[in-house]
Formats: C-alpha cells, structure tokens, sequence
C-alpha cells in the first residue's frame, strides 16, 4: 500500500513538473544560418508596457527589477558594503512603452557574438505597414539592440529587415506589446 502510494506521489509529481517546465519555458529565440557560416541569433526580448527610464530593463544580462529595489531599500550604511546589482550592457531605455530586440552576429571561428557590419532595421506589422528606419545600437560586448519606442499594439507579429555581416536577415517574433 505505501509503495503504491509513494510511486503515485512520484508520477503526480513528474508531471506536476514537466507540465509546470512547458507552461514556463522561454520562447524559442530566432536563429537563422548565414551563408558565411556564421549565426544570426536573437538572444533577448523585452517589452515594458510602463516607463522604463529609471531602470536596466532593457539592460542585457542586468539584475531583476526586484534587486534594485531591494538594494535601494538598505539603510545607507548596508548600501555602502553591498555591491549594487548588476547593470548588465546597454544604455537605452523611456519613459513610455518599449521593446528592445537583442540580437548577435555569432563568429563561426569564434563561436561568440562579433559586432560587425549592419545597417538600419525596419519593422514590419501584419498589415504590411513598414516602420523605420530604426538603428540597432552596438555594445563593445558584439550585442546589438532593436530598441522601439510606443511598439505598435494592434499587430500579432513583428517582422524585422536588416543586414548582418552584409548578409540580408529578416525574421519575426510574437508582439508582447498586442491588445486584442
């Protein structure tokens, strides 16, 4: 009776947790394979539907909100001996809604992000509409950020043209920023 019931626990558990994986997993990231070898990869998407100004948001590889907060609540004196959270690369931010599309160049020698050639981006909604053009800032790091500012809300999809590399490249994500 108890081993019935301990294996029971187990398999409820198993797929507890594999249901709980598949509903919280990230989305599948664009990767496209360059005709040189090398990788356009899209490393990270954020969209804040609020006033970003003040914070790292749209920072790669920054701290979660929530550490900053934190920090900030410490009495000066405990300020002093802890380290701030990590501010991650980046600079862009605003004070109204915005989407910021990480994207890299990845080195086929290399196998790391190269900040190399590109040029402007359009933005392409559902309708066809093209908006743009909109430069995608670089960091010493072979990052590149799509930062758009008031993102268009009443498209389910963002297609995105640009080069990498002198290599045309155009892919498309789920707008977090739609309203039904």
């Amino acid at each position: 009776m108890k081993a019935k019931r301990a294996i029971a626990i187990g398999i409820c558990g198993l797929l507890g947790g594999a249901f709980w994986y598949f509903l919280n997993r990230p989305p599948e990231l664009p990767r496209i394979r360059l005709p040189d070898g090398g990788e356009f990869r899209v490393v990270r998407i954020k969209y804040t539907p609020r006033s970003s100004g003040e914070t790292y948001e749209h920072n790669l590889g920054a701290a979660p909100a929530y550490q900053f907060a934190l920090w900030r609540l410490l009495p000066k004196f405990l300020q002093s001996r802890i380290s701030f959270p990590n501010t991650g690369i980046g600079y862009q931010s605003s004070y109204d809604p915005a989407l910021s599309v990480w994207w890299a160049y990845i080195d086929p020698k290399t196998g790391k992000p190269e900040l190399g050639a590109t040029d402007y981006v359009t933005t392409i909604l559902d309708n066809g509409e093209q908006r743009g053009p909109n430069w995608p800032h670089g960091t010493d790091e072979g990052y590149r950020q799509i930062l758009i500012i008031d993102p268009p809300t009443t498209s389910k999809r963002l297609r995105f043209r640009l080069s990498s590399e002198y290599q045309p490249v155009e892919f498309s994500i789920k707008n977090p920023a739609y309203k039904k």
